[in-house]
């Protein structure tokens, strides 16, 4: 397993149930959690982001990835769901030592921690999707905005809104004309060929939408917020060909333009289902039916 778990199931099973109250994908769902939640490192507060966990001596023992943040609502749910506090506490413990461990002072964001398997002691940030360790991966930065931008959602902890609110003010800083991020804040001039990453402006769309429902988010955020669904929606990123297997071109740094990925093309859908009014399923009481509002968006 790894920590996709959350990714999987949260947009799966959880919103299947909360959709149609099917016990089955309760069961899953909350299976799901089990699972996940048994990756969880205590010595080091973290949940371990690869690797079979009886493995002690991979390159991948040790470590927890900014990405997990996003996983993090199947264990908020499934303490809900249960009455079962151990989710619940599992979340906090991670998101508090992300908090920690993986923003820079300057509000930068590693991509990976790494930990001593051992004692769990904190050793050093790491990197497998950025530049290099002490780079600023954008989409890093994405997921830790909509990450904690969630975590302040189900815990009411100030701290996770603030987090989100300084990401989201370093996020905007390093846009330029073109609005879609580079892959890479701190890649070299000549990495930077192919650098743009769309599918880091669709997340950080949701994550300034996030922001925005809890009522912290200020003029520049919201004008942020707006200015990136739009170039998302442009010719140059979105694909209107119905022969084409994606939407959103550009999905992440790569040398053909045409480049899509699911979780690009998802993260759009939702930033644009947000803004023509429906409400978040993951949100929604059991059984409850979707709720859509006026459409005002084109």
């Amino acid at each position: 397993t790894m920590h996709d778990l959350g990714f999987l199931y949260s947009l799966y099973s959880v919103v299947i149930y909360k959709l149609t109250g099917d016990r089955r994908q309760r069961a899953l769902g909350l299976k799901a959690a089990n699972v996940f939640a048994d990756r969880f490192i205590p010595e080091g507060g973290y949940l371990r982001a690869w690797g079979r966990m009886d493995e002690t001596d991979t390159d991948h023992t040790g470590i927890a990835i900014i990405d997990c943040m996003m996983n993090l609502p199947l264990l908020f749910w499934a303490s809900e769901e249960t009455g079962d506090p151990r989710y619940r506490d599992i979340a906090i413990r991670h998101s508090n030592t992300t908090l920690e461990r993986f923003v820079r002072d300057d509000d930068s964001v590693f991509h990976a921690y790494r930990f001593d398997p051992a004692t769990g002691a904190p050793l050093h940030g790491d990197n497998y999707c950025g530049h290099s360790a002490e780079s600023h991966w954008s989409r890093g930065t994405a997921w830790a905005i909509y990450g904690f931008a969630m975590s302040h959602r189900y815990t009411g902890d100030r701290r996770y809104m603030d987090a989100a609110l300084r990401l989201s003010l370093k996020f905007i800083s390093l846009l330029d004309e073109e609005i879609v991020p580079i892959w890479d804040f701190r890649a070299p001039l000549n990495c930077r060929a192919h650098d743009r990453d769309s599918s880091a402006a669709a997340i950080a769309a949701c994550g300034f939408q996030e922001i925005e429902a809890a009522g912290c988010a200020d003029e520049l955020i919201v004008h942020w917020k707006n200015a990136l669904i739009d170039r998302l929606c442009s010719d140059d990123y979105f694909d209107s060909n119905p022969a084409v297997r994606g939407a959103l071109k550009h999905g992440s740094a790569n040398p053909d333009r045409s480049c899509y990925t699911s979780w690009g093309d998802y993260f759009l859908m939702e930033a644009l289902a947000r803004e023509n009014g429906a409400r978040i399923v993951t949100d929604l009481p059991d059984g409850e039916a979707l709720e859509r509002l006026p459409t005002r968006m084109h």
